[in-house]
């Protein structure tokens, strides 16, 4: 692209910018209806009402998806209700808290090993406190002596700072030993509910998991219980909502519907003009109109004029397009009266009219002429010399008539060679395309007669 390499991602890109390609099949799009509403819209002229309907029903598609994405929920919650609410209420039974079989744990051990722990903390007191032996006893008979001491040597002060500290430290311990020992409950009936406590705990846990699972599972499975009873709430309001973009897409889409129509009206007519001009001189063409028919999905669903149709991407219409060629013959589907000829020129007409509106500086027709010969050939031919006034236009063609009238042309043939096949496509001087255009009409011996209506048909214009 100006002399630069490129990806081939990027050339296509840029090349479905540039050219507008015309194979040989499709003029078969003609005779799809579904492809009708596309050639009016790329007629129209109006992109932003057709963008704000797409807004629009993306909204309302997004809506309603999420409200049956709702209602699949509520759906298989309520069928496993029974069992949620059998876990909730097994779990919140026992009611667990943060670290509770650790601490139970610890407060089991303390209560099957009273006795011993009474015994040994009335050994302590006892030998730090109680008795005449005592280790406080001691410290305080050393006492009076270290502080006379102290009186007469200031050394020795530190270490009556140190026999306070251990008065002191001693005082504390026989004190918590006594505390401790008055606390201690031999209580079986205790031990019986710790036991019973952290059975329960234990179960639990086999079931669903530690107990910081477990707690995690209580909370889940309570905002699950109770989003059941918030469904019917959160499902009204989303159909509130569906209803106002239904209603607001209802008016884009009806003025849509309305401009659709005012534009047909004016394709009809540019159609059946250039139609005369290619050699159809009773062209009858028009755009059929029809509300698309109601499917499954009720929640797209509208009334117009007492009629129910269904909002889709395109809109709310149907459109097919109506054709018939002859003086006398009432309009129908272009699939049911169009020949080959009428197709090729329909198809030639669409694309001359549709130029202006899709902006491609160069059209390529391969065989846009399938079906037509003689007169309405010329009349083709002179009509895509007109079209190439304002665009480049690259014809494949096998009829005289088309390709007399080029401003340049290229011969393509296949050429046998060593076993192998090749394609050459060789540019024509004017003598060179006298010769061809005679060839085409006469055979490989050309007459003087075909060099005359040669240089009739490439001078006819």
């Amino acid at each position: 692209i100006n002399d630069c390499s490129v990806s081939l991602n990027i050339l296509k890109s840029i090349g479905n910018l540039l050219i507008d390609f015309h194979g040989q099949h499709d003029n078969q799009i003609l005779l799809n209806s579904s492809q009708h509403i596309e050639i009016l819209d790329l007629f129209g002229d109006y992109n932003k009402i057709i963008a704000n309907y797409k807004q629009g029903y993306a909204e309302l598609s997004a809506t309603i998806s999420q409200l049956q994405n709702l209602i699949k929920k509520e759906k298989d919650l309520k069928q496993n209700l029974k069992f949620l609410k059998l876990q909730f209420d097994e779990i919140n039974k026992v009611n667990p808290f943060e670290n509770e079989d650790e601490i139970i744990e610890n407060e089991l051990n303390i209560i099957e090993n009273s006795e011993l722990l009474h015994n040994l903390t009335d050994e302590i007191y006892e030998n730090l406190y109680n008795s005449d032996s005592s280790v406080f006893n001691a410290l305080a008979n050393i006492y009076k002596p270290l502080n006379q001491l102290n009186e007469i040597d200031p050394s020795f002060a530190n270490y009556l700072e140190e026999l306070n500290s251990a008065i002191t430290i001693v005082r504390e311990i026989a004190s918590f030993s006594k505390t401790y020992n008055d606390k201690i409950d031999f209580s079986p009936e205790k031990i019986e509910e710790l036991r019973t406590r952290i059975f329960a705990l234990n179960s639990l846990k086999k079931k669903y998991g530690t107990l910081d699972e477990i707690i995690k599972l209580k909370e889940k499975l309570s905002i699950e219980l109770n989003s059941i009873e918030n469904f019917d709430y959160e499902i009204e309001q989303l159909h509130k909502k569906i209803n106002t973009q239904k209603n607001d897409l209802k008016i884009i889409a009806v003025e849509l519907s309305e401009l659709r129509k005012n534009k047909a009206k004016e394709l009809s007519d540019e159609i059946k003009k250039h139609l005369m001009n290619l050699g159809i001189n009773y062209p009858n063409f028009y755009a059929n109109f029809s509300l698309k028919e109601t499917g499954d999905n009720s929640l797209k669903q509208i009334e117009i004029n007492n009629q129910k149709t269904e909002f889709a991407n395109d809109g709310i219409d149907n459109v097919e397009f109506y054709f018939s060629a002859n003086q006398g013959e009432s309009p129908k589907q272009l699939s049911l009266v169009a020949s080959g000829g009428e197709i090729s020129r329909l198809m030639l007409t669409l694309k001359t009219i549709l130029a202006d509106k899709t902006d491609f500086p160069t059209l390529i027709f391969d065989e846009i002429d399938t079906g037509i010969s003689g007169r309405i050939a010329q009349k083709t031919g002179i009509a895509m010399k007109n079209l190439a006034t304002n665009y480049q236009i690259i014809a494949i063609t096998h009829l005289t008539q088309i390709g007399a009238l080029a401003n340049w042309n290229i011969v393509v043939n296949k050429i046998e060679q060593d076993g192998k096949t090749f394609a050459n496509a060789k540019s024509l001087s004017q003598d060179e395309k006298l010769i061809e255009i005679a060839k085409m009409l006469s055979g490989e011996l050309i007459s003087d007669n075909a060099i005359e209506s040669a240089k009739e048909l490439i001078n006819f214009i």
